[in-house]
């Protein structure tokens, strides 16, 4: 699927520590060649294993078991880079099939003035590379990014709303209406999720990549320099953390240049950005937070006291008026230990007398109860005796009441749901979905509850290696699932009755076990 080694690339080691782990696939920076798991241990290196999807793209761990976090490795990337071609003549097409083909259009689905609108963008476009620049500009200029933007509505394919009515959505949104549009204008393109570059931390010297730095882009085809990046989302909307101004030359040198140009155009690192003055032109302004005028005179205050204390010693110290800086800082320093040591001292002072209240209030409390267990007869003390007992075993057998409470809890939820499921009548699509959620339930009943990092068909092996007699029913209830989650139409009312006839025969299948809560451990 992806075996074309570009002519002009550049290798890229990338070192790569994970802190949170979403999914058992790896990122990394696209086309890997070779992946080596980090551990440190020995032991660990054997145990665990990284193999490669059948797309050629993915890589995923492929212990059921997932290792402890962090997880580190390397991967060895060759990333396409133009800066390194003299290539004069202009981009074409590739004149030979490399076995795929990424400008397949979906039947009844694009409207006619999408075929217009990608003619007329790349209409003054000789080549593929000034096409796929014409489209990103366009779709840059003219929408507006929005994290909530309105839904299309029924019928309507959610690209051609984007283009034609809504015009605004976010990075998915601008994704697939590029690589729709390149598709049309006859470039081979495909639509690509993973993460943005992130925060550079120059004191860690690394980037620092989370959860929301999640995005969508495009990559098209542009021979002979492979499958180049293309991003259709405004620039200045990719989300990177706010640092505060004193910190972030240190934290994110590189200011708004990896927002613009995205490291996988290119595989050398871009200059920190500077702004751009012409002469006889003022700088820009730095906009500032509101701020109280309190707020500002209690500062300005405190560092006037400070300033002042400080030059008075260096005067003193020195016996003139008017000190050098050398004289100032040192009293700065001088200043700053005597204060430390100050609050120091004052705080093991606070220490020593709160540890001296806290003693005798123990001493008290302890002197209590021995005159209370003086003053107690036999009788009494068996019985303080027993009730230690009973505390000490509720105690001890707290987390198992819990749980059996909780179990029973989930098992009475199950029961009711699948009897308002059989007693509404409800929508195809609410339907399917109520019936995989009931599904889901029961099986976490019964110790098989799906990891968050497994998809619903991946959990159909599991289900088959333990319960063979479920894996049928589950197989169809989760594809049917997942089919309607992803696409636009609405399922039918013979669908709908089929997943409903197909979980009520799971329901009759596992209810027998769900009193029986060792089920699973006593089958193996």
């Amino acid at each position: 699927m992806d075996k074309y080694t570009s002519a002009y690339h550049s290798e890229v080691v990338q070192n790569i520590t994970i802190l949170k782990a979403v999914s058992r696939y790896l990122p990394y920076a696209q086309r890997a060649m070779q992946v080596i798991w980090n551990d440190g241990n020995s032991d660990g290196i054997q145990n665990m294993g990284v193999i490669r999807r059948e797309d050629s793209v993915s890589y995923q761990l492929r212990n059921e078991e997932l290792p402890p976090l962090p997880w580190k490795y390397t991967v060895l990337s060759t990333v396409p880079d133009a800066e390194l071609s003299h290539y004069i003549r202009p981009w074409r097409e590739p004149p030979r099939n490399f076995g795929w083909n990424y400008r397949q259009l979906p039947r009844k689905v694009i409207s006619a003035r999408m075929m217009d609108l990608a003619r007329d963008i790349t209409e003054s476009a000789d080549t593929p590379h000034q096409k796929a620049l014409a489209l990103r500009d366009y779709l840059r200029q003219n929408f507006t990014y929005n994290l909530s933007p309105p839904k299309p509505p029924p019928g309507q394919e959610l690209s051609d709303f984007f283009l034609f009515e809504s015009r605004e959505g976010f990075c998915q949104h601008y994704a697939q209406a590029f690589t729709l549009l390149a598709r049309m204008a006859g470039l081979h393109s495909r639509l690509v999720t993973g993460y943005s570059p992130g925060n550079f931390n120059l004191l860690a010297n690394c980037f620092e990549v989370y959860e929301y730095h999640g995005h969508a882009w495009v990559q098209i085809f542009i021979e002979p320099f492979g499958w180049l990046t293309f991003d259709g989302t405004p620039p200045g909307e990719m989300r990177l953390e706010d640092t505060p101004p004193l910190l972030k030359p240190l934290l994110d040198p590189f200011g708004e240049k990896w927002k613009v140009q995205t490291p996988e155009l290119s595989a050398r690192s871009p200059v920190p950005s500077k702004p751009s003055i012409t002469p006889g032109q003022a700088p820009p302004r730095q906009p500032k937070k509101p701020q109280s005028n309190k707020q500002q005179s209690v500062l300005q205050q405190k560092v006037l006291e400070a300033y002042n204390e400080i030059y008075a010693k260096a005067v003193a110290d020195n016996s003139t008026f008017s000190p050098e800086a050398k004289h100032i800082l040192k009293a700065a320093a001088q200043t700053l230990k005597s204060k430390v040591l100050a609050f120091w001292q004052q705080a093991m002072e606070s220490l020593q007398a709160l540890a001296n209240a806290l003693a005798m209030r123990i001493l008290d409390g302890v002197t209590a109860v021995l005159n209370w267990l003086a003053a107690r007869t036999l009788a009494d003390l068996m019985l303080l005796i027993l009730l230690v007992a009973a505390a000490g075993l509720g105690w001890k057998l707290r987390r198992r009441c819990w749980n059996y409470l909780l179990w029973r809890w989930r098992m009475y939820r199950c029961i009711r749901d699948w009897q308002r499921i059989a007693a509404r009548k409800m929508d195809g699509r609410v339907r399917i979905e109520a019936c995989q959620k009931l599904v889901s339930e029961m099986l976490g009943l019964i110790g098989l509850r799906r990891q968050p990092q497994r998809d619903l068909l991946e959990y159909t092996e599991i289900i088959l290696q333990r319960l063979p007699a479920l894996a049928d029913d589950y197989a169809f209830i989760a594809s049917t699932a997942a089919e309607t989650w992803y696409s636009t139409h609405l399922p039918d009312e013979n669908l709908a009755d089929a997943v409903f006839a197909a979980t009520k025969h799971f329901f009759q299948t596992i209810r027998p076990h769900l009193r029986r809560r060792n089920f699973l451990k006593a089958q193996a």
